[in-house]
């Protein structure tokens, strides 16, 4: 008898297993060793099986220390990537634009991307992507847009956002060639106070234009003054939405003459706080897909949500209460993230975010933050 024991002992030890042999669970714990890029780089599209298995890791990946080569694979093989985590220096924002042998038309980074810090471009040294169409990208920086501009050039629909710019880089764009083929422009920057001179020296360089998106703040009474805001905008221009916050100090009556000086083409509507030298004009409809907006509008809000209907991200800041958020969310019907905190800043570590917010959620919310008003009444 225990011959036959041997040999069969014998025969199992030569078995030799595979890596794909390996249940999910463990290859699922070797992983964890790797970083995301690489799980893809390594595994993906060599059989359903695996696939499968990382399905989360092409969801969400962070593209951080990659190599060029494996940057680049993302490019051939497409993974439903849903999010994503790169670096965020100029270096990296460069290699992006021309990942895929310069073949990328569109490129896009959500309200929940990086924010890229952009360094000015000597002359001598600037390079550029003519590849690139469509970009939407937030940029932190104290330098020039005019970086950016001479990065695109064949640029056709441009979606930015920027953090820190100086005063005086924002006028800096006298020797930046125009960008002739833009089409569509969209400009956030709550943190800076902007003046219609420098959204003049902007838009001077986009003579094609047909489609503005402004999201801005300002102190200088000529840019919520329609008659004056009209004479820097291109003729060639179709289409405008406008979400400005005002700072004035000018008096009661001149305040509330803002709406008069605007054209009848231009539909305005201004929600001005208590105090009447601040407060938000924005256009109807407001076709923006995130808005951050004061919570003292609350109760001067237009009647109805069709006016806000593309508005998918929203936040509201500022000292508010529980009737004010009620008051806003029922004007933001197809909103799926809502965000509540203090400061216009989009990454504010103190914000309460609160995501997916379908009809369900929605009513859910309400009713939770209406409870404490009927028990303290």
């Amino acid at each position: 008898m225990p011959f036959p024991v041997c040999i069969i002992l014998s025969l199992e030890m030569e078995k030799v297993s595979t890596f794909e042999t390996l249940p999910d669970e463990m290859i699922l714990h070797v992983c964890q060793y790797l970083r995301g890029g690489e799980i893809l780089h390594s595994f993906f599209n060599l059989n359903s099986r695996l696939n499968s298995a990382i399905t989360d890791f092409c969801h969400h990946v962070n593209l951080k220390n990659l190599t060029y080569k494996q940057f680049n694979f993302f490019q051939l093989v497409k993974p439903d990537i849903r999010s994503a985590q790169v670096c965020n220096s100029y270096d990296s924002l460069k290699v992006i634009l021309g990942a895929n042998n310069n073949r990328l038309k569109s490129i896009l980074f959500d309200d929940d991307s990086t924010e890229f810090v952009l360094t000015s471009t000597n002359d001598e040294e600037a390079v550029s992507y003519p590849n690139i169409e469509e970009l939407t990208v937030s940029l932190k920086t104290d330098k020039t847009l005019g970086s950016l501009f001479i990065l695109l050039p064949n640029i056709t629909r441009l979606h930015v956002d920027v953090d820190e710019l100086s005063s005086a880089s924002k006028r800096t764009l006298e020797n930046v060639p125009s960008l002739v083929h833009l089409k569509d422009f969209q400009l956030r920057s709550l943190d800076m106070q902007w003046s219609l001179d420098e959204i003049a020296y902007i838009l001077s360089k986009m003579p094609s234009l047909q489609r503005l998106v402004l999201d801005i703040s300002t102190q200088d009474k000529h840019v919520v003054h329609g008659e004056k805001f009209i004479q820097v905008l291109p003729s060639t221009l179709i289409e405008i939405h406008l979400f400005i916050m005002y700072y004035l100090s000018t008096s009661g009556n001149e305040t509330d003459t803002i709406l008069s000086t605007w054209p009848s083409y231009i539909r305005v509507i201004r929600l001005p706080h208590e105090s009447n030298r601040y407060g938000v004009i924005h256009t109807v409809p407001c076709d923006l897909f995130s808005m951050f907006i004061p919570a003292y509008v609350a109760s001067s809000m237009m009647a109805g949500s069709k006016y806000t209907r593309k508005v998918q991200y929203l936040k509201i800041c500022g000292k508010q209460c529980s009737s004010d958020i009620n008051l806003i969310l029922q004007h933001f019907h197809p909103v799926r993230t809502l965000t509540i905190g203090s400061s216009y800043n989009s990454h504010s570590s103190r914000d309460l975010t609160f995501s997916y917010l379908d009809s369900s959620w929605k009513t859910a919310f309400k009713e939770g933050i209406q409870k404490p008003q009927s028990q303290n009444s």
